[in-house]
């Protein structure tokens, strides 16, 4: 599976319809991202000019958060939550955290094999993993 790669059984119109649904966003526009390294990325725009990062993780193939797609989720979803908490109740601003849905869930289930989390875009120019900061 090559991560970089548009995923071929994901169809924009259900982003779309998870995002209305799960999350009431307007959406006005996506682009897929082929970046990152562990899930598939979007960017998306609503009709108020807001900006969203989108992650699509395959249940299917992260064995060190489970071996079944409910137990990854369920992974996902705690790693989540703790970021959730970091930002919300220790007051952790350096956390980007997802966008909880409109029923305060951290991580939306997108089908039996992929689950969508929705992040506030932040600007800034990618590094390379391992890459030390420059004073």
């Amino acid at each position: 599976m090559a991560l970089r790669s548009y995923p071929d059984d994901v169809d924009e119109r259900e982003l779309i319809a998870a995002l209305t649904g799960a999350w009431t966003l307007d959406v006005k526009a996506l682009a897929y991202v082929p970046e990152g390294g562990g899930g598939y990325h979007w960017s998306g725009e609503t009709h108020d000019g807001r900006r969203w990062f989108l992650t699509v993780d395959d249940l299917g193939v992260k064995p060190w958060l489970g071996h079944q797609p409910d137990e990854v989720f369920a992974s996902l979803a705690g790693a989540f939550n703790v970021a959730l908490a970091l930002q919300e109740q220790v007051g952790c601003e350096f956390v980007v955290a997802p966008i909880r849905t409109r029923s305060a869930s951290s991580l939306h289930r997108l089908s039996a094999r992929y689950s969508l989390a929705v992040f506030p875009f932040v600007d800034g120019q990618p590094r390379e993993w391992g890459t030390p900061f420059a004073g």
